[in-house]
């Protein structure tokens, strides 16, 4: 079962991409409406045993096309885009190369849609 995941998430990166980020949506939602509650714990758990593995995977699967390495071992999809945020700025926009450039709004488009759901997440 897990392998049948792992091979539809290689031949259909996209499709996962969009699956990640609607689990995204509606984990933050959920998580907004029960903090301070009894249920806070579960849901957190719910992230990290379920959501944590598929964005760590998600990462990998980012490095075909960005042609770029995740930083670290642990680092998500969310740690590279601060990575690119940090590392390409606005100021040096016209000195860089195309790969870049993708690199750098692609960053700045993701966590404007990331901080719509869970602010100062990215």
């Amino acid at each position: 079962m897990i392998t049948d995941f792992i091979t539809w998430t290689i031949e259909n990166p996209f499709q996962f991409f969009i699956l990640l980020f609607i689990q995204y949506v509606v984990l933050f939602k959920i998580y907004y409406r029960v903090v301070g509650t009894w249920v806070e714990k579960p849901v957190r758990l719910i992230g990290l045993f379920i959501f944590i593995p598929q964005d760590w995977w998600m990462n990998i699967i980012l490095s075909v096309l960005f042609w770029d390495l995740p930083g670290s071992k642990g680092e998500l999809v969310t740690g590279r885009m601060q990575r690119y945020k940090k590392q390409y700025s606005w100021s040096l926009y016209n000195d860089m190369g195309y790969r870049e450039r993708f690199r750098f709004r692609f960053a700045l488009v993701l966590c404007e849609h990331l901080n719509k759901h869970d602010p100062e997440h990215c």
